[in-house]
């Protein structure tokens, strides 16, 4: 984990703006890390550092590297500026930064690390994750904790932190439910469709055997035909 906190150096914004190329090379190093540990597949880590490779070239093109070299943590969000202005970035590329951007949110110089109590814990929600890297970021900005002014707006969110927990318990309740239900509903839907292209298909196959019958049943007429006829009482029984 401490190899890994040492090369996310290459999210920092200055230092891609600076020296692009010390921050590729970290970022190979950051794949290979991921590949050997499993988080992604080693096929995928060539596309995935070409992309990376792409928007580090696009910085000029897209007139955003004066942003990345003046880029300050007190002010903006790492995960948030790179977002917006780290182009092209695809859903793949992202998918790969977003959980790394959880390790350092909101700071600009990824390279000074964490110590071992500020390692990401696998299992923490990414809610809890990113609220306390908000509140460190905070506490850091305005010179530790004993430097905090107590406000009273302050002294009124830490009353009300528990009625919020549960209120977002009872939210997040609800919002399974309401997946479970739509689910549920969806499941219904799917099932409905199926029956009804299947009574279709066979309506189709009724029409064509009674059609086809029907011209038998002609034929025969025409030619006293016997075997046409009963051909035809078969596919009319078949129907």
């Amino acid at each position: 984990m401490i190899r890994l906190v040492q090369k996310l150096a290459c999210l920092n914004p200055s230092l891609m703006a600076s020296s692009p190329q010390l921050a590729a090379s970290r970022f190979r190093d950051l794949l290979t890390i991921l590949a050997d540990s499993g988080r992604i597949s080693l096929n995928d880590c060539d596309q995935i550092y070409n992309k990376f490779i792409k928007c580090l070239e696009a910085l000029e093109e897209n007139n955003v590297k004066p942003k990345f070299e003046l880029f300050h943590p007190a002010t903006e969000r790492l995960d948030d500026f790179l977002y917006n202005n780290f182009k092209p970035l695809d859903a793949a590329l992202w998918d790969v930064l977003r959980p790394l951007l959880l390790l350092s949110h909101g700071q600009a110089t990824v390279e000074r690390g964490f110590s071992h109590k500020e390692v990401m814990i696998e299992n923490m929600h990414e809610e809890t994750l990113v609220a306390q890297r908000r509140i460190c970021d905070f506490l850091k900005v305005n010179g530790g904790v004993l430097d905090v002014a107590i406000t009273k707006p302050l002294l009124t969110a830490t009353a009300s932190g528990l009625q919020n927990y549960h209120q977002y318990l009872d939210k997040e309740k609800t919002k399974k439910a309401e997946m479970a239900k739509n689910l549920k509903r969806k499941r219904h839907d799917d099932e409905t469709s199926d029956l009804k292209a299947k009574r279709k298909k066979l309506m189709e196959e009724e029409n064509f055997l009674r059609s086809l019958a029907d011209k038998y049943a002609v034929e025969a007429e025409a030619k006293q035909n016997l075997k046409l006829l009963s051909k035809s009482n078969d596919m009319r029984h078949e129907a």
